[in-house]
């Protein structure tokens, strides 16, 4: 009995001596801690993907939302049409300065001509068949104010292009059933943003333009963008010009993160010409008795023919989230455009008695070419609402079984 007690005994006092050994060390440790200068630490610094939206600039080359085909911001693999997106990196890869080069590679998109660029690109532009030039939207809105003529589209001012192919009238009203294009205006942006560019080409070609943005106060609740452009530039058609002036101020407005109304304003003026330079197998793919014709040879008279537009917008996005579940959207733009076309067209069936039509007659390969003069002027207006109520809806099924 006393041999266990005693090995019990000095068990216990070996657990006492080791716990006191212990604890010095520690204090020791602690003490050496407190004594040495604290050592700094490389800063962590966390980064991750903000959520994308259907207006926002494309990451690359692939979208991931849009808000074309359902007029609400959803994931595209999720929209029930088929919606091509083609963003701010892939306009400036591909020098997209036209509407027809910005789409001509998205399917179900059929580039019929392009002799037509400095009066509305999208005449030439056929979705699944059906023509796009009363097909073309703006921020969702409806662009085009049904006149013979319009202004071209100025790229530079876009953040996206999309296609929209298949039905789309219970959306966005009367329409052809190819589909539409919607084109995604560049808007103030949270982070300062700074760009300007020079650029010099073929055909006298010269453009400064710039696109400034950011946000006004501390704390984001106003952002602002300036966007604008200057060209003077030929055509490849001899006396064709291609001068253009575009400037493009945005401001937002967003007090808390359930309000948010956009400003837009847009002013373009062009100085070119109306022509045509479609011409006839003789003389271009085989030769005529008189040669090839220049790839540059303008039909009409020089001097004469002439296209002026001059075209202005207004517009306010706005954006109100009410309670949980709703969201209330409106989009409302005005437009007005003016025009001066003096033109010169081609005519294949020419009336040698009517002393009006000028008639040249040329050799027997391209039969006779009739010149009409014309001038014109007109001018139209577009005033365009688009109210939208988003809900979320939760429903499922139920099965009850009773014996």
């Amino acid at each position: 009995m006393n041999e266990r007690f005693n090995g019990l005994t000095l068990r216990r006092a070996d657990i006492r001596i080791a716990s006191a050994l212990a604890l010095t060390l520690t204090a020791a440790t602690a003490s050496a801690q407190t004594d040495t200068a604290p050592t700094p630490l490389a800063p962590i610094d966390i980064q991750g993907a903000g959520i994308d939206r259907a207006y926002a600039p494309v990451d690359g080359y692939v979208a991931e939302r849009s808000a074309t085909a359902t007029k609400t911001d959803i994931p595209l693999i999720e929209s029930p049409q088929a919606v091509s997106v083609i963003g701010r990196d892939q306009l400036e890869d591909r020098d997209a300065d036209s509407l027809t080069e910005a789409v001509e590679y998205s399917p179900g998109i059929a580039v019929l001509n392009r002799f037509n660029n400095n009066i509305i690109d999208s005449i030439g532009i056929n979705i699944r068949g059906f023509q796009a030039s009363d097909a073309t939207y703006r921020d969702g809105t409806r662009l085009f104010a049904g006149l013979p003529y319009d202004a071209p589209i100025e790229t530079y001012g876009l953040e996206r292009v999309e296609v929209l192919r298949g039905p789309a009238s219970v959306l966005y009203g009367q329409g052809q059933p190819g589909g539409i294009i919607n084109l995604v205006t560049k808007r103030p942006t949270a982070t300062p943003l700074r760009e300007v560019g020079l650029e010099m080409g073929s055909d006298h070609h010269k453009q400064l333009k710039g696109d400034v943005g950011g946000p006004i106060d501390a704390e984001g609740h106003w952002r602002y963008r300036l966007t604008g452009l200057i060209q003077d530039a030929d055509s490849p058609i001899d006396y064709i010009e291609n001068d253009r002036v575009y400037i493009a101020p945005a401001l937002t407005w967003a007090p808390s993160t359930r309000t948010e109304l956009t400003l837009l304003a847009d002013y373009q003026k062009n100085e070119s010409d109306y022509y045509w330079t479609g011409f006839p197998r003789r003389g271009t793919k085989y030769d005529s008795d008189n040669g090839r014709i220049p790839d540059d040879r303008y039909i009409g008279i020089p001097g004469l023919g002439g296209y002026d537009s001059e075209v202005y917008s207004v517009g306010y996005l706005f954006e109100q989230l009410i309670g949980d579940h709703f969201t209330f959207r409106q989009n409302a733009r005005y437009r007005h455009i003016e025009y001066d076309v003096v033109d010169v067209f081609r005519d294949y069936s020419p009336n040698p008695d009517d002393p009006a039509d000028p008639l040249y007659p040329l050799n027997e390969d391209l039969t006779e070419l009739s010149r009409d003069a014309r001038l014109r002027f007109d001018e139209g207006d577009t005033v365009t609402v688009d109210n939208q109520l988003l809900t979320e809806l939760s429903h499922g099924g139920s099965n009850t079984a009773c014996s």
